[in-house]
């Protein structure tokens, strides 16, 4: 018995979100693809170089606005903050893709997709109690209300890769 054709819109999906067969298979069986796995090693060290930068640059900004005059303590009040906040934000991106490079699980969710635009820009797919927000081209791939398996990776809600149930 061969393996069945694909469809239009799997090809679709799998453009989209950018997946192959392989990956598929891997992701079925609850863990990343070799490729995904790269991905993810890669995404976090980017998000580690980012926190490393903020841990050094933003010692020497401090200084800066110190020796130029900027001795007013309301710019430090404003910059501190903002310099946290930057630093938290990239933190915990580079944690979330550092446990799930770890941990090498993914998770699945099924059932029918309920597509919601948020804005022009924001598009937003929700499937059970997951809800995972996606640029236009993986919106446009899937058809509302349709059934789908959704694999993700459980710390990032990165779509890995979606099956389409037809029926």
């Amino acid at each position: 018995m061969g393996e069945k054709q694909k469809s239009k819109s799997e090809h679709l999906l799998m453009d989209a979100i950018e997946f192959d067969e392989e990956d598929l298979e891997s992701n079925q069986q609850g863990v990343l693809s070799q490729k995904q796995q790269q991905v993810f090693r890669a995404e976090r060290n980017s998000w580690g170089l980012g926190v490393l930068l903020v841990l050094i640059l933003s010692p020497m900004f401090f200084i800066f606005l110190l020796n130029s005059g900027g001795r007013n303590p309301h710019t430090l009040i404003v910059v501190i903050p903002i310099a946290l906040i930057v630093l938290i934000h990239f933190w915990l991106k580079w944690t979330s893709w550092g446990k799930d490079y770890r941990r090498n699980l993914v998770h699945s969710a099924e059932g029918r997709v309920q597509l919601d635009v948020l804005s022009r820009e924001n598009y937003r797919i929700d499937i059970q109690k997951m809800r995972f927000e996606v640029t236009k081209r993986v919106f446009l791939a899937f058809k509302n209300n349709d059934p789908y398996i959704i694999y993700y990776a459980p710390s990032t809600k990165r779509i890995l890769s979606a099956e389409w149930l037809r029926e």
